[in-house]
Protein backbone atom coordinates (compact mmCIF):
# COMPACT_ATOMS: atom_id res chain seq x y z
CA UNK A 1 0.00 0.00 0.00
CA UNK A 2 1.40 3.39 -1.01
CA UNK A 3 0.83 6.49 1.06
CA UNK A 4 0.71 9.71 -0.89
CA UNK A 5 2.10 12.71 0.93
CA UNK A 6 0.93 16.09 -0.27
CA UNK A 7 2.76 19.26 0.73
CA UNK A 8 0.90 22.50 1.44
CA UNK A 9 1.94 24.20 -1.79
CA UNK A 10 0.95 21.43 -4.21
CA UNK A 11 -1.91 21.94 -6.69
CA UNK A 12 -3.62 18.90 -5.21
CA UNK A 13 -3.63 20.45 -1.73
CA UNK A 14 -4.96 23.71 -3.17
CA UNK A 15 -7.79 21.82 -4.90
CA UNK A 16 -8.68 20.02 -1.68
CA UNK A 17 -8.68 23.31 0.23
CA UNK A 18 -11.01 24.79 -2.43
CA UNK A 19 -13.40 21.81 -2.19
CA UNK A 20 -13.43 21.98 1.59
CA UNK A 21 -14.23 25.70 1.55
CA UNK A 22 -17.12 25.20 -0.89
CA UNK A 23 -18.74 22.30 0.88
CA UNK A 24 -21.22 22.46 3.73
CA UNK A 25 -20.07 19.21 5.25
CA UNK A 26 -20.00 19.54 9.00
CA UNK A 27 -21.42 23.06 9.07
CA UNK A 28 -24.86 23.80 7.64
CA UNK A 29 -25.77 20.48 6.08
CA UNK A 30 -28.39 18.36 7.81
CA UNK A 31 -26.82 15.45 9.70
CA UNK A 32 -28.58 12.85 7.52
CA UNK A 33 -29.13 14.49 4.11
CA UNK A 34 -30.16 11.39 2.12
CA UNK A 35 -32.38 9.81 4.75
CA UNK A 36 -36.02 9.03 4.06
CA UNK A 37 -38.68 10.95 5.96
CA UNK A 38 -41.37 8.27 5.91
CA UNK A 39 -41.83 4.60 6.73
CA UNK A 40 -43.88 2.71 4.16
CA UNK A 41 -45.49 -0.71 3.82
CA UNK A 42 -47.69 -2.61 1.38
CA UNK A 43 -51.20 -3.07 2.73
CA UNK A 44 -54.00 -4.68 0.70
CA UNK A 45 -52.29 -3.87 -2.58
CA UNK A 46 -51.62 -0.25 -1.68
CA UNK A 47 -48.67 1.53 -0.15
CA UNK A 48 -49.31 3.12 3.23
CA UNK A 49 -46.80 5.63 4.57
CA UNK A 50 -46.25 7.30 7.90
CA UNK A 51 -44.16 10.41 8.54
CA UNK A 52 -41.31 9.73 10.94
CA UNK A 53 -42.48 12.66 13.04
CA UNK A 54 -45.77 10.79 13.69
CA UNK A 55 -44.13 7.58 14.91
CA UNK A 56 -44.48 6.88 18.64
CA UNK A 57 -42.71 3.54 18.88
CA UNK A 58 -41.57 0.49 16.92
CA UNK A 59 -42.06 -3.00 18.34
CA UNK A 60 -40.75 -6.23 16.85
CA UNK A 61 -42.80 -9.39 16.85
CA UNK A 62 -41.18 -12.34 15.08
CA UNK A 63 -40.40 -11.29 11.49
CA UNK A 64 -42.36 -8.02 11.42
CA UNK A 65 -42.22 -4.66 13.17
CA UNK A 66 -45.33 -2.81 14.29
CA UNK A 67 -45.07 0.94 13.81
CA UNK A 68 -47.34 2.66 16.34
CA UNK A 69 -48.11 6.17 15.08
CA UNK A 70 -50.57 8.97 15.75
CA UNK A 71 -53.07 7.54 13.25
CA UNK A 72 -52.90 3.88 14.28
CA UNK A 73 -50.53 1.04 13.46
CA UNK A 74 -48.59 -0.16 10.44
CA UNK A 75 -46.90 -3.53 9.96
CA UNK A 76 -43.54 -3.39 8.16
CA UNK A 77 -41.00 -5.98 7.05
CA UNK A 78 -37.83 -4.29 8.34
CA UNK A 79 -35.63 -5.14 11.29
CA UNK A 80 -35.45 -2.99 14.41
CA UNK A 81 -31.67 -3.05 14.08
CA UNK A 82 -31.75 -1.49 10.60
CA UNK A 83 -34.24 1.17 11.76
CA UNK A 84 -32.12 1.92 14.83
CA UNK A 85 -29.03 2.33 12.66
CA UNK A 86 -30.81 4.48 10.08
CA UNK A 87 -32.45 6.77 12.66
CA UNK A 88 -30.16 6.90 15.73
CA UNK A 89 -31.18 10.47 16.52
CA UNK A 90 -34.93 9.73 16.36
CA UNK A 91 -35.31 6.46 18.28
CA UNK A 92 -33.90 5.02 21.48
CA UNK A 93 -33.83 1.31 22.26
CA UNK A 94 -35.62 0.39 25.47
CA UNK A 95 -35.85 -3.37 24.99
CA UNK A 96 -34.56 -5.95 22.52
CA UNK A 97 -37.98 -5.76 20.86
CA UNK A 98 -38.74 -2.02 21.07
CA UNK A 99 -37.54 1.40 19.97
CA UNK A 100 -39.26 4.56 21.19
CA UNK A 101 -39.31 7.92 19.43
CA UNK A 102 -37.12 10.23 21.50
CA UNK A 103 -39.58 13.11 21.17
CA UNK A 104 -42.45 10.93 22.51
CA UNK A 105 -40.60 9.63 25.57
CA UNK A 106 -42.04 11.25 28.71
CA UNK A 107 -40.30 9.29 31.43
CA UNK A 108 -40.05 6.09 33.42
CA UNK A 109 -42.52 4.36 35.75
CA UNK A 110 -41.23 1.96 38.39
CA UNK A 111 -43.72 -0.73 39.41
CA UNK A 112 -43.85 -2.55 42.73
CA UNK A 113 -42.76 -5.80 41.08
CA UNK A 114 -39.45 -4.15 40.12
CA UNK A 115 -40.18 -3.65 36.43
CA UNK A 116 -39.71 -0.30 34.74
CA UNK A 117 -42.02 1.00 32.03
CA UNK A 118 -41.73 3.84 29.52
CA UNK A 119 -44.40 6.56 29.62
CA UNK A 120 -45.13 7.97 26.17
CA UNK A 121 -46.60 11.24 24.92
CA UNK A 122 -49.78 10.87 22.78
CA UNK A 123 -50.09 7.17 23.62
CA UNK A 124 -51.67 5.32 26.55
CA UNK A 125 -49.48 2.23 25.94
CA UNK A 126 -46.71 1.48 28.40
CA UNK A 127 -43.65 -0.39 27.13
CA UNK A 128 -41.39 -2.35 29.42
CA UNK A 129 -37.80 -1.15 29.66
CA UNK A 130 -35.34 -4.00 29.99
CA UNK A 131 -32.81 -3.99 32.82
CA UNK A 132 -30.11 -4.20 30.18
CA UNK A 133 -31.11 -0.84 28.64
CA UNK A 134 -32.28 0.94 31.80
CA UNK A 135 -28.98 2.62 32.74
CA UNK A 136 -28.53 3.96 29.21
CA UNK A 137 -32.11 5.29 29.19
CA UNK A 138 -31.61 7.02 32.55
CA UNK A 139 -28.39 8.67 31.32
CA UNK A 140 -30.11 9.83 28.15
CA UNK A 141 -33.09 11.22 30.10
CA UNK A 142 -30.72 13.04 32.46
CA UNK A 143 -28.86 14.63 29.55
CA UNK A 144 -32.12 15.56 27.83
CA UNK A 145 -33.50 17.14 30.99
CA UNK A 146 -30.30 19.16 31.57
CA UNK A 147 -30.48 20.48 27.99
CA UNK A 148 -34.08 21.67 28.42
CA UNK A 149 -33.33 23.48 31.71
Amino acid sequence: MKILAVDDTSPMREGLRHLRADSDIGRNAPPYPMRRGRISAQYRGRVRSVDLSDVIYLRADHKYVTVKHLGGELLIDESLRSLEQEFPDLFVRIHRNALVARNRFLGLEKHSDGTTWARLHDCPDRLQVSRRHLAQIRRWLGQRDRQTD
